[in-house]
């Protein structure tokens, strides 16, 4: 988060992985109550990343999520098919999210292995899909398998 509130210009982000894409990343004005509200850069590093994947998994996929996992479970939120009413844990695929604050590629490939490696460890006949967001370029890595 910046030290400052004031507008900030929007940026090109690159998106890498199974569905190669850019975007533009762009947001209003940051107000000092904002910088306050989210001074722990750590979950607001997690729930920005959070924010960033579901919004690349419901444009780039068929998929969207459907309800957030538990702790233990090796991913973060289980999805299924857009627009299905599919009964709990049937065809669903799985998603791991992780957020980095300011890193380079080899960081993020280090946490992509890190978070494909967590996911497999449960459920892992199921699909998944693990999003690492960098803010600091910003850039995105979405892996689907």
């Amino acid at each position: 988060m910046p030290g400052k509130p004031g507008p900030r210009p929007g940026r090109r982000a690159a998106g890498r992985g199974t569905f190669p894409c850019a975007f533009a990343v762009d947001w209003t004005a940051i107000t000092r109550q904002a910088i306050r509200a989210w001074r722990d850069l750590q979950e607001a590093t997690e729930l920005g990343a959070c924010a960033v994947a579901a919004l690349l998994v419901d444009s780039l996929t068929e998929d969207t999520i459907v309800e957030r996992s538990w702790k233990g479970t090796g991913f973060d939120y289980w999805l299924a098919p857009k627009g299905s009413d599919e009964t709990l844990f049937q065809n669903r695929a799985r998603l791991e999210v992780s957020g980095i604050l300011k890193g380079n590629e080899k960081d993020v490939m280090k946490r992509l292995a890190e978070k494909m490696a967590q996911a497999d460890a449960t459920h892992a006949s199921l699909m998944k899909i693990v999003v690492i967001v960098e803010f600091g370029s910003p850039s995105s890595h979405l892996e689907q398998r």
